[in-house]
């Protein structure tokens, strides 16, 4: 990060979306957002800023091993209405040691949801109207909305149901088929095939909300299992 300071700022200039800096040293991860990207980075090169928030995981880590031990990356590029769905999805997928809370938009308080909505809403009606567009582009975008909204509690759609599940183990069974002895096991969960055959358990969520059809590294085949015995 402070090798490539002034690239991140200039890249991020004028852009929002979900980012993720890495721990070298442990390897720990915190996924967070923002709709003015570039300012965010600002505040986390700012030594002052850290200081002020040590109760955040990520300054503390920042303060203590230097942002030379931190690379950035990021995750996804999204317009605004789409940063808070797109930030808890992501904590989800990737499970960030340094993120106390699970949920995007709390932290902007813990007990201050109504503060974060009214953030939202506010972000949501500065777009539209800087960004006139058909109504068929406008319904098309409102569903973004509305999946941003959900994640806060509004209410649940099938599909915001269907992402959130995908990024989290799962606990039906699975039968993994292995290509290069061309055997098949079965097991309880994701995280329990994951731990068997020594891979990362969101490499198999990530096969499975992609409906991948070809084999994993050339190897294994993961299929949901309905019915059959299992192994752990």
């Amino acid at each position: 990060m402070d090798l490539d300071r002034r690239q991140i700022l200039s890249d991020n200039k004028a852009k929002s979306g979900v980012y993720c800096f890495i721990n070298k040293i442990n390897g720990k991860k915190y996924v967070g957002s923002s709709v003015n990207l570039r300012t965010r980075f600002l505040e986390y090169f700012n030594i002052n800023y850290l200081e002020r928030n040590k109760n955040m995981s990520i300054c503390l880590a920042l303060l203590k091993y230097g942002h030379s031990n931190f690379s950035l990356g990021i995750v996804e590029y999204c317009e605004i209405p789409c940063v808070l769905y797109w930030e808890t999805y992501s904590i989800g997928l990737l499970k960030p040691e340094y993120n106390i809370l699970k949920t995007a938009g709390s932290s902007l308080g813990y007990k201050h949801q109504e503060e974060a909505r009214k953030k939202i809403s506010d972000s949501h009606k500065e777009f539209w109207n800087n960004n006139p567009m058909s109504e068929e582009e406008r319904n098309k975008r409102m569903k973004a909305v509305r999946a941003a909204r959900t994640i806060l509690g509004k209410k649940h759609e099938e599909e915001t149901k269907r992402r959130i599940s995908a990024a989290q183990p799962m606990a039906k069974k699975i039968e993994v088929i292995d290509l290069e002895t061309n055997q098949a096991n079965t097991y309880n969960s994701i995280k329990a095939a994951a731990k068997a055959l020594g891979i990362p358990q969101c490499s198999i969520s990530r096969y499975f909300t992609k409906n991948q059809q070809s084999s994993y590294k050339g190897r294994y085949i993961f299929k949901k299992q309905t019915t059959g015995k299992s192994r752990t």
